[in-house]
């Protein structure tokens, strides 16, 4: 039973079993904390979800684990962990194909930056990884008035979930004059083999400065998996 305590004494928390609290409905009063005279339980699904959630942690850390110093909000972790539970509760494994389209800034995303208009392509052959890139529109901004050039940034990254690891790899273009023709960017990539599941994210760094050097805008996102 709840009892009423002084309006004078402003206490929370338990002490010795009674926990102290101030609800709207009941004013200042003391109760006995949960589980002291029915036991608390945990159903069945609970205890599965649990360990469903543990285990995708697990999958999704690796992921973040590879991009944490790269371009992103901080969003990413939840967004990761959300996609794999989802995958989870499906019953079905996780694989690189969940991934396709993350963005890893939701403020600033790179199909925002091109509109959407660019073409990856890749080709396999041992352990190495062709990727052409293919923007049919130059990166714009609209927070930002002018850019000298931008650099096209390529990361591969190379999971495997049964043993919760990875391997990454990256490149980058050189800087790429703005007002230059449109052109296609080849990139290669060692792999660790030709068939290894691949996440390929393509990121795009607007540059300033008298000679492109002072670093403007920036977006990252998944273009490919396989």
């Amino acid at each position: 039973m709840a009892r009423n305590i002084s309006k004078l004494i402003k206490l929370k928390g338990t002490i010795f079993g009674v926990t102290l609290v101030n609800s709207k409905r009941y004013g200042q009063h003391a109760r006995a904390e949960r589980g002291t005279y029915t036991p608390i339980t945990i159903n069945k699904t609970f205890k599965e979800s649990k360990k469903l959630l543990m285990q995708c942690n697990k999958q999704a850390k690796i992921i973040f684990s590879a991009l944490r110093d790269e371009h992103r909000d901080g969003e990413l972790w939840s967004k990761l962990l959300s996609i794999f539970f989802k995958q989870a509760k499906a019953g079905l494994k996780p694989d690189v194909a969940m991934l396709a389209g993350l963005e890893c800034d939701e403020k600033r995303t790179l199909k925002a930056l091109v509109n959407e208009r660019y073409e990856v392509s890749v080709d396999r052959a041992g352990k190495k990884m062709h990727v052409t890139v293919t923007l049919q529109k130059r990166p714009h901004c609209d927070d930002v008035k002018h850019i000298e050039g931008y650099h096209l940034k390529l990361i591969g990254l190379f999971p495997n979930f049964g043993k919760l690891s990875i391997k990454k790899e990256v490149v980058q273009s050189a800087l790429i004059p703005l007002e230059s023709k449109l052109a296609p960017v080849e990139f290669e990539l060692p792999a660790p083999s030709a068939k290894a599941p691949y996440v390929l994210l393509l990121g795009i760094v607007g540059m300033m400065g008298k000679n492109g050097d002072s670093r403007s805008f920036q977006g990252l996102a998944v273009v490919k998996t396989g």
